[in-house]
Protein backbone atom coordinates (compact mmCIF):
# COMPACT_ATOMS: atom_id res chain seq x y z
CA UNK A 1 0.00 0.00 0.00
CA UNK A 2 1.41 3.37 -1.01
CA UNK A 3 0.05 6.15 1.15
CA UNK A 4 -0.09 9.81 0.15
CA UNK A 5 3.35 11.32 0.64
CA UNK A 6 5.13 7.95 0.62
CA UNK A 7 8.30 7.29 -1.34
CA UNK A 8 8.59 4.05 -3.28
CA UNK A 9 11.84 2.19 -3.82
CA UNK A 10 11.83 0.79 -7.36
CA UNK A 11 14.30 -1.87 -8.44
CA UNK A 12 14.87 -0.99 -12.09
CA UNK A 13 16.77 -4.26 -12.61
CA UNK A 14 13.64 -6.31 -11.78
CA UNK A 15 11.47 -6.20 -14.88
CA UNK A 16 10.30 -9.81 -15.15
CA UNK A 17 6.60 -9.81 -14.27
CA UNK A 18 5.68 -11.90 -11.23
CA UNK A 19 1.91 -12.09 -10.94
CA UNK A 20 0.64 -10.35 -7.80
CA UNK A 21 3.69 -8.10 -7.40
CA UNK A 22 3.72 -4.31 -7.60
CA UNK A 23 5.45 -2.57 -10.50
CA UNK A 24 5.99 0.96 -11.76
CA UNK A 25 5.01 1.46 -15.40
CA UNK A 26 5.37 4.15 -18.06
CA UNK A 27 1.97 4.17 -19.74
CA UNK A 28 1.58 6.19 -22.97
CA UNK A 29 -0.79 9.16 -22.53
CA UNK A 30 -1.07 8.46 -18.76
CA UNK A 31 2.44 8.88 -17.38
CA UNK A 32 4.08 6.84 -14.64
CA UNK A 33 1.83 4.63 -12.53
CA UNK A 34 2.27 2.04 -9.79
CA UNK A 35 0.00 -0.99 -9.98
CA UNK A 36 -0.39 -4.53 -8.70
CA UNK A 37 0.23 -6.63 -11.79
CA UNK A 38 -1.36 -9.93 -12.81
CA UNK A 39 -0.34 -11.93 -15.85
CA UNK A 40 -3.39 -13.33 -17.64
CA UNK A 41 -3.80 -15.31 -20.87
CA UNK A 42 -4.81 -12.24 -22.90
CA UNK A 43 -2.40 -9.77 -21.29
CA UNK A 44 -1.61 -7.89 -18.11
CA UNK A 45 -4.14 -6.72 -15.56
CA UNK A 46 -2.91 -3.59 -13.76
CA UNK A 47 -4.87 -3.14 -10.52
CA UNK A 48 -4.65 0.01 -8.40
CA UNK A 49 -5.05 -0.10 -4.63
CA UNK A 50 -7.17 3.03 -4.82
CA UNK A 51 -10.61 1.82 -5.86
CA UNK A 52 -11.36 5.25 -7.37
CA UNK A 53 -9.24 4.17 -10.34
CA UNK A 54 -10.20 1.37 -12.73
CA UNK A 55 -8.20 -1.77 -13.43
CA UNK A 56 -6.35 -1.39 -16.71
CA UNK A 57 -5.90 -4.22 -19.19
CA UNK A 58 -2.89 -4.30 -21.50
CA UNK A 59 -3.25 -6.89 -24.25
CA UNK A 60 -0.10 -8.87 -25.07
CA UNK A 61 -0.05 -7.52 -28.63
CA UNK A 62 -0.01 -3.96 -27.20
CA UNK A 63 2.51 -4.71 -24.46
CA UNK A 64 5.98 -3.22 -24.75
CA UNK A 65 8.56 -4.41 -22.16
CA UNK A 66 9.96 -0.85 -22.13
CA UNK A 67 6.76 0.14 -20.29
CA UNK A 68 8.12 -1.51 -17.12
CA UNK A 69 10.16 0.87 -14.97
CA UNK A 70 10.77 -1.78 -12.33
CA UNK A 71 9.44 -3.71 -9.36
CA UNK A 72 8.42 -1.78 -6.24
CA UNK A 73 10.40 -3.34 -3.41
CA UNK A 74 9.17 -1.16 -0.53
CA UNK A 75 7.61 2.16 0.39
CA UNK A 76 8.48 4.56 3.18
CA UNK A 77 6.54 7.40 4.70
CA UNK A 78 8.00 9.94 7.10
CA UNK A 79 5.48 10.22 9.94
CA UNK A 80 7.58 12.83 11.76
CA UNK A 81 7.21 15.69 9.24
Amino acid sequence: LLMKGANALIDTNEKDIVSGSIYAFKIPHEGNIVRECYSEPKGLSLRPYNKNYPTAQVQWEDFNPDMIIGKVSCSVINVFR
